[in-house]
């Protein structure tokens, strides 16, 4: 039987950030302070709930996120393709923890060589690009926080895919993972729920296989 779950959270951040009204160069620093303090002088946006700090380019891209974790400093750094997306996600020793592959603008591949899982991703060819798709958490894996998924959103990290997502698949060392995403509009065209179906199997205890089903509802305050 599948299991069925509510996401809320999706549509509280659509809220938060306004991201269903401006664009992500139309942020301001007055625009982020509910969320974010952002420092002009150098250029860096700081989480106000935890402590994290973000470095920012001259594109306002996020070059460098550190944090604090049992008294020690985690540092994640971002590399950029030419075209301003992005392409990988490392440590602050160079240990590659996403590479993310393109064509044509659209995402095609997620790799995440720490845990040697490797994703082919599938989009639709008429449909726009629809944010908190859930799709960012495959990018970032273990290496981030809500707040990121946000700030991606935002154009923060990069210019965003050009299409809408609809299928996830690959493997890992454990077994294989597939994900499929249908889209629900209203009559505006507007998407008011995402269902995300994931069918987990894995190598050693089949018992464990999985299928559930989450759904995310959007909602827009757009006039």
């Amino acid at each position: 039987m599948q299991e069925v779950e509510k996401d809320p959270m999706l549509s509280l951040f659509v809220k938060s950030i306004y991201y269903t009204c401006i664009r992500p160069k139309e942020l301001t620093q007055l625009q982020l302070k509910p969320v974010y303090d952002w420092d002009t002088k150098t250029s860096k946006v700081v989480s106000v709930e935890n402590p994290y700090e973000y470095t920012l380019d001259d594109q306002n891209r996020i070059m460098k996120r550190t944090s604090m974790d049992a008294n020690r400093i985690i540092t994640y750094k971002y590399k950029y393709s030419a075209d301003g997306l992005l392409l990988a996600i490392t440590g602050n020793d160079g240990k590659i923890y996403s590479q993310i592959e393109y064509n044509n603008g659209n995402i095609s591949g997620l790799n995440h060589p720490i845990f040697s899982e490797t994703y082919k991703v599938e989009s639709y060819a008429s449909k726009s690009y629809t944010p908190f798709s859930n799709l960012i958490i495959d990018f970032f894996s273990d290496n981030a926080d809500e707040q990121d998924y946000i700030l991606y959103e935002q154009g923060f990290f990069g210019k965003l895919p050009k299409k809408r997502i609809n299928k996830i698949s690959g493997s890992s060392k454990s077994g294989t993972l597939t994900q499929t995403f249908t889209y629900k509009e209203d009559s505006k065209g507007n998407v008011t729920d995402i269902d995300e179906y994931n069918a987990h199997t894995y190598n050693d205890r089949p018992q464990d296989n999985t299928s559930t089903v989450k759904t995310a509802s959007l909602t827009y305050n757009c006039k």
